[in-house]
Protein backbone atom coordinates (compact mmCIF):
# COMPACT_ATOMS: atom_id res chain seq x y z
CA UNK A 1 0.00 0.00 0.00
CA UNK A 2 2.86 2.39 0.81
CA UNK A 3 4.50 1.59 -2.50
CA UNK A 4 1.24 2.34 -4.36
CA UNK A 5 0.98 5.76 -2.65
CA UNK A 6 4.60 6.55 -3.51
CA UNK A 7 4.03 5.65 -7.17
CA UNK A 8 0.78 7.65 -7.22
CA UNK A 9 2.59 10.62 -5.68
CA UNK A 10 5.30 10.49 -8.39
CA UNK A 11 2.72 10.14 -11.16
CA UNK A 12 0.82 13.17 -9.82
CA UNK A 13 4.04 15.23 -9.58
CA UNK A 14 5.12 14.31 -13.12
CA UNK A 15 1.62 15.02 -14.46
CA UNK A 16 1.54 18.38 -12.64
CA UNK A 17 4.95 19.38 -14.00
CA UNK A 18 3.95 18.29 -17.51
CA UNK A 19 0.73 20.33 -17.33
CA UNK A 20 2.60 23.37 -15.96
CA UNK A 21 5.14 23.21 -18.81
CA UNK A 22 2.31 22.73 -21.32
CA UNK A 23 0.51 25.77 -19.87
CA UNK A 24 3.70 27.89 -20.05
CA UNK A 25 4.29 26.89 -23.68
CA UNK A 26 0.64 27.67 -24.57
CA UNK A 27 0.87 31.06 -22.82
CA UNK A 28 4.14 31.78 -24.63
CA UNK A 29 2.60 30.97 -28.00
CA UNK A 30 -0.50 33.01 -27.18
CA UNK A 31 1.48 36.11 -26.12
CA UNK A 32 4.29 35.78 -28.71
CA UNK A 33 2.64 38.11 -31.25
CA UNK A 34 2.33 40.77 -28.55
CA UNK A 35 6.03 40.42 -27.69
CA UNK A 36 7.11 40.55 -31.35
CA UNK A 37 4.99 43.66 -31.95
CA UNK A 38 6.89 45.78 -29.39
CA UNK A 39 9.42 48.55 -30.06
CA UNK A 40 12.03 46.58 -28.11
CA UNK A 41 11.70 43.59 -30.49
CA UNK A 42 11.76 45.92 -33.53
CA UNK A 43 15.01 47.46 -32.27
CA UNK A 44 16.51 44.01 -31.64
CA UNK A 45 15.48 42.97 -35.15
CA UNK A 46 17.17 46.08 -36.61
CA UNK A 47 20.38 45.48 -34.61
CA UNK A 48 20.69 41.82 -35.57
CA UNK A 49 19.75 42.39 -39.22
CA UNK A 50 22.26 45.27 -39.44
CA UNK A 51 25.01 43.08 -37.98
CA UNK A 52 24.38 40.15 -40.28
CA UNK A 53 23.87 42.21 -43.46
CA UNK A 54 26.65 44.76 -42.75
CA UNK A 55 24.30 47.64 -43.53
CA UNK A 56 22.11 49.83 -41.38
CA UNK A 57 18.64 48.25 -41.45
CA UNK A 58 15.69 50.29 -40.21
CA UNK A 59 12.07 49.32 -39.70
CA UNK A 60 9.30 51.83 -38.96
CA UNK A 61 6.76 49.31 -37.69
CA UNK A 62 6.66 45.57 -37.06
CA UNK A 63 3.40 43.79 -36.19
CA UNK A 64 2.57 40.12 -35.91
CA UNK A 65 -0.73 38.31 -35.48
CA UNK A 66 -1.45 34.62 -35.82
CA UNK A 67 -4.23 35.35 -38.31
CA UNK A 68 -2.48 37.81 -40.69
CA UNK A 69 1.19 36.92 -40.17
CA UNK A 70 4.08 39.35 -39.84
CA UNK A 71 3.70 42.86 -41.27
CA UNK A 72 6.79 45.06 -41.64
CA UNK A 73 6.34 48.67 -42.66
CA UNK A 74 9.12 50.99 -43.78
CA UNK A 75 11.99 48.50 -44.18
CA UNK A 76 15.20 50.15 -45.44
CA UNK A 77 18.74 48.93 -46.08
CA UNK A 78 21.16 51.85 -46.18
CA UNK A 79 23.57 52.19 -49.08
CA UNK A 80 27.29 52.83 -48.77
CA UNK A 81 27.73 56.64 -48.59
CA UNK A 82 30.21 56.35 -51.47
CA UNK A 83 27.31 55.49 -53.79
CA UNK A 84 24.56 57.74 -52.49
CA UNK A 85 22.57 59.03 -49.54
CA UNK A 86 19.40 57.02 -50.13
CA UNK A 87 18.82 53.37 -49.30
CA UNK A 88 19.99 50.64 -51.66
CA UNK A 89 16.77 48.76 -50.95
CA UNK A 90 13.51 49.77 -49.31
CA UNK A 91 10.05 48.28 -48.92
CA UNK A 92 6.94 50.25 -47.96
CA UNK A 93 5.11 47.19 -46.62
CA UNK A 94 5.98 43.51 -46.42
CA UNK A 95 3.52 40.85 -45.28
CA UNK A 96 4.80 37.35 -44.53
CA UNK A 97 2.60 34.49 -43.41
CA UNK A 98 2.89 30.74 -43.37
CA UNK A 99 0.80 27.69 -42.62
CA UNK A 100 1.56 23.98 -42.58
CA UNK A 101 -0.02 20.55 -42.73
CA UNK A 102 1.58 17.77 -40.73
CA UNK A 103 -0.02 14.83 -42.52
CA UNK A 104 1.44 15.24 -46.01
CA UNK A 105 4.26 17.52 -44.72
CA UNK A 106 3.26 20.62 -46.63
CA UNK A 107 4.34 24.22 -45.98
CA UNK A 108 2.40 27.18 -47.40
CA UNK A 109 4.18 30.54 -47.59
CA UNK A 110 2.61 33.86 -48.62
CA UNK A 111 4.81 36.88 -49.25
CA UNK A 112 3.35 40.23 -50.28
CA UNK A 113 5.75 43.08 -51.02
CA UNK A 114 4.37 46.54 -51.70
CA UNK A 115 6.53 49.49 -52.72
CA UNK A 116 9.86 47.72 -53.29
CA UNK A 117 12.47 50.26 -54.36
CA UNK A 118 15.96 49.25 -55.46
CA UNK A 119 18.65 51.82 -56.23
CA UNK A 120 21.62 50.37 -58.08
CA UNK A 121 24.69 52.44 -58.91
CA UNK A 122 27.66 51.61 -61.15
CA UNK A 123 30.65 53.85 -60.59
CA UNK A 124 33.02 55.03 -63.32
CA UNK A 125 35.49 52.26 -62.41
CA UNK A 126 32.80 49.60 -62.99
CA UNK A 127 32.10 48.75 -59.34
CA UNK A 128 28.45 48.58 -58.27
CA UNK A 129 26.90 49.24 -54.88
CA UNK A 130 25.30 45.79 -54.95
CA UNK A 131 28.67 44.10 -55.56
CA UNK A 132 30.22 46.09 -52.72
CA UNK A 133 27.41 45.05 -50.37
CA UNK A 134 27.53 41.37 -51.33
CA UNK A 135 31.34 41.32 -50.98
CA UNK A 136 30.95 42.28 -47.32
CA UNK A 137 28.75 39.29 -46.58
CA UNK A 138 30.67 36.30 -45.29
CA UNK A 139 30.89 33.35 -47.64
CA UNK A 140 29.68 29.96 -46.39
CA UNK A 141 32.19 27.98 -44.36
CA UNK A 142 34.45 25.60 -46.19
CA UNK A 143 34.54 22.05 -44.85
CA UNK A 144 37.54 21.57 -42.56
CA UNK A 145 38.57 18.20 -43.98
CA UNK A 146 37.74 17.07 -47.47
CA UNK A 147 36.14 13.67 -47.60
CA UNK A 148 38.26 10.95 -49.17
CA UNK A 149 36.71 8.70 -51.78
CA UNK A 150 38.05 5.51 -53.22
CA UNK A 151 39.86 5.86 -56.58
CA UNK A 152 37.40 5.93 -59.44
CA UNK A 153 34.48 6.67 -57.11
CA UNK A 154 32.50 9.82 -57.83
CA UNK A 155 31.61 12.30 -55.13
CA UNK A 156 27.99 11.83 -54.13
CA UNK A 157 25.65 14.48 -55.49
CA UNK A 158 23.73 16.13 -52.65
CA UNK A 159 21.00 18.32 -54.09
CA UNK A 160 18.99 20.61 -51.88
CA UNK A 161 16.23 18.47 -50.43
CA UNK A 162 13.10 19.94 -48.86
CA UNK A 163 11.67 18.02 -45.91
CA UNK A 164 8.23 18.23 -47.51
CA UNK A 165 6.19 20.04 -50.16
CA UNK A 166 6.47 23.82 -50.34
CA UNK A 167 3.80 26.01 -51.87
CA UNK A 168 4.61 29.72 -52.09
CA UNK A 169 2.66 32.69 -53.35
CA UNK A 170 4.69 35.85 -53.91
CA UNK A 171 2.93 39.09 -54.76
CA UNK A 172 4.96 42.16 -55.76
CA UNK A 173 3.20 45.50 -56.31
CA UNK A 174 4.35 49.07 -56.96
CA UNK A 175 7.99 48.07 -57.48
CA UNK A 176 10.57 50.60 -58.63
CA UNK A 177 14.07 50.10 -59.96
CA UNK A 178 16.58 52.85 -60.54
CA UNK A 179 19.93 52.06 -62.14
CA UNK A 180 22.42 54.92 -62.22
CA UNK A 181 25.25 54.01 -64.60
CA UNK A 182 27.90 56.63 -63.92
CA UNK A 183 30.34 54.81 -66.19
CA UNK A 184 28.16 55.33 -69.29
CA UNK A 185 26.38 58.39 -67.83
CA UNK A 186 22.95 56.78 -68.22
CA UNK A 187 19.91 56.35 -65.99
CA UNK A 188 17.32 53.57 -66.09
CA UNK A 189 14.09 53.95 -64.14
CA UNK A 190 11.25 51.45 -63.91
CA UNK A 191 8.09 52.48 -62.03
CA UNK A 192 4.97 50.62 -60.88
CA UNK A 193 6.32 47.15 -61.58
CA UNK A 194 4.07 44.26 -60.61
Amino acid sequence: MVMFRRILKWVLWITGIFLAVLLLVAAGLFFMPNMVSTDWFRQQFEIRASRSLHRSITVKDLQWTWKEGMRIKGLEAADDPEYGKGPILSVDELLFSFDFELGPKRLFVDLEVDGLKANLVREKDGRTNLEAWLAQLKPPREPTEPTQHAPGEKEPVTPFILPGDLTAEIKLTHAQLQVDDRMENRLLEIHDGT
